[in-house]
């Protein structure tokens, strides 16, 4: 990044691989001249290990070392989803800071923490953001896949340590549908949505490249893990299906009557505010098609 700069942008990293992943798409996406980014983490030196031109600062989120970072900001990306927290305790820190541009995101789909508790979180955290004096931006993706809590990755993992041999689901959950995210495809609507004036003080819902049938996610998963895979009439032994399918099958995202409206309805807001279009698609749609 240039030394004479007009805009310093912080990023404050979350977990490793998706501050990697952010880091990268930024680097890759040739961000304007006059801008410069910092990463802000406690581990930023081997997250960012080997990727030239990004700036970074040792630090947590509290403490005098970070209000003094904060005092030579612009801006604000936020990659720690506000459900944990701490949006309710970056908000005032911005304020005194002086700073105006912030942009908060969820992972709420991912199921961490529990969704209960996220939802509360993430309510409490836009009402204080509607009472503050900020520009912001609220991203709040579907299912993100291709991350470190990847709710796909997770359920093979749980498929070889516990020897699963069968995997069964209700009829109805099956037909529902879900439009998992690409976590590069995330980090690019971060990067769009930040510097655009319209998406101030506004909240979005992102998702994937297309809705999938629940029933032909969790088939395509058991065909690559050599697991039998059978849809009951009947909503029978839930207790063994992922966690991620639960929220899928209570807010029925998607109906197959109103696919179509409702793609639209999806995309139509981020993408005529700042131009977001996912183009990643589930590893596991390799040469199949969602029927």
């Amino acid at each position: 990044m240039p030394s004479n700069y007009t805009q310093h942008i912080l990023v404050l990293g979350d977990h490793a691989t998706n501050t990697r992943c952010f880091a990268e798409t930024l680097l890759a996406s040739v961000p304007e001249n006059d801008i410069r980014y910092t990463f802000v983490h406690p581990n930023a030196a081997q997250i960012l290990l080997r990727l030239t031109g990004l700036d970074y600062v040792e630090t947590g989120f509290t403490g005098q070392r970070f209000t003094d970072v904060l005092k030579t900001a612009d801006g604000v990306i936020c990659l720690k989803p506000i459900e944990t927290g701490i949006g309710e305790k970056l908000i005032p820190q911005l304020e005194d800071a002086g700073i105006k541009r912030v942009l908060f995101c969820t992972r709420e789909g991912n199921y961490q923490p529990p969704a209960e508790r996220a939802l509360l979180s993430i309510h409490q955290t836009v009402h204080a953001l509607i009472k503050s004096n900020l520009d912001w931006t609220l991203l709040r993706p579907t299912t993100i896949f291709g991350s470190y809590d990847d709710p796909f990755k997770a359920l093979e993992k749980s498929f070889k340590s516990k020897k699963k041999k069968l995997l069964i689901v209700g009829k109805k959950t099956a037909k529902n549908f879900v439009q998992p995210l690409h976590e590069s495809d995330f980090a690019q609507a971060i990067l769009k949505a930040f510097p655009n004036a319209r998406t101030f003080r506004q909240t979005y819902k992102i998702s994937g490249y297309k809705p999938l049938r629940i029933g032909f996610v969790l088939e395509q998963i058991c065909l690559i893990n050599h697991v039998r895979f059978k849809v009951l009439p009947f909503w029978g032994m839930h207790r063994i299906l992922p966690k991620w399918v639960y929220i899928a099958r209570k807010n029925q995202p998607l109906k197959i009557r109103k696919l179509r409206r409702s793609i639209i309805a999806t995309h139509e807001k981020a993408f005529q505010d700042f131009g977001f279009t996912p183009l990643a698609a589930p590893d596991f749609m390799k040469g199949n098609t969602d029927a």
